[in-house]
This record gives C-alpha cells, structure tokens and sequence, in this order.
C-alpha cells in the first residue's frame, strides 16, 4: 500500500508530488499495490499496481483502496502458475498472475461491498470441478467467483 504526497515517501518527482497533492497538504490520491522479493536473487521480482482512488476536495466518502487481509496464492486460471487473489476495500476482488502482475481474464470483479477478509480459492461444488474463489464483503454478502470472475452464486449473511 501506498499514498502519495503528505508526509508518505513517494515514487513521483516533488512537481508530480504537488500535482498529486491537496491544497493543504493532505494526500489526494491512495493507492493498493502488490510487490514480490525474490529471497533468493535477492531483487524485486513483480510491482502491481492495483487500483487508486481520488481524494481532491475532502473527497472522505471514497474508502480508500487500502487492503486488510492477506491474499490468497494458487492456481484460479489452471494455467499451471501461481495466482494472487486479494479483495480491497473498494470492493475489487483482483487475481493476478504472480510471474507478470497481468490480470487473470475476467478480473478484477467489482463486488457489492468492501473486502476486508481473505479469499478462499478451492474446488467447492463437486459438478463444477474447478477452482473457485469463496469472499465476504462487508455488506454480509458471501460469493462464490468462477475462474473467470463470474458469479456462480452469492448468499447474504445477514
């Protein structure tokens, strides 16, 4: 996670820090993002930006796109690599490849609610027989995501 401008170290340059900045120094923008270090090489190996969400004018009803939980790694697409899936809390549910940073096809799936807990990646219904993605927001609502990123079924909670 990131935020550019205020006090948050930036990537940007301090003109494209004022630019990204409000007028009294608040951050204007916020930011997800996944990075991957390879312990081994001992190098970043994968930096993803996510999503962003514009805070200008004391924007304070935009969640920022801050994630809560820890993702998921597996399979979804059964291309035989690794996948992140990780829920935000603008209510994306993102799956991307690990190696690449792309988007598996069909993601990101915007949700009902925000994503505070960590997805759940499975084989869930005997006749589908592949993987699937278990997810609650914070409307209550639970889904169930197919390896494409469509809705197989949802349920409320509460």
């Amino acid at each position: 996670q990131y935020q550019d401008g205020g006090t948050h170290a930036s990537h940007h340059s301090p003109a494209a820090n004022e630019k990204l900045s409000s007028a009294d120094g608040r951050a204007s923008y916020g930011g997800t993002a996944i990075a991957g270090y390879n312990l081994f090489t001992k190098r970043w190996s994968v930096q993803i930006h996510l999503e962003m969400a514009d805070h200008r004018n004391n924007n304070d009803t935009v969640p920022m796109p801050f994630v809560t939980a820890s993702p998921a790694v597996a399979d979804v697409d059964g291309d035989g690599r690794e996948d992140i899936v990780i829920g935000t809390r603008l209510g994306y549910l993102h799956a991307v490849t690990a190696r690449t940073g792309r988007s598996v096809e069909g993601f990101p799936v915007r949700l009902g609610g925000m994503i505070s807990s960590r997805v759940i990646v499975g084989a869930f219904s005997r006749e589908r027989g592949e993987r699937e993605i278990l997810v609650l927001d914070s409307r209550g609502c639970v889904y169930c995501i197919d390896a494409r990123g469509g809705i197989v079924w949802s349920t409320r909670l509460v």
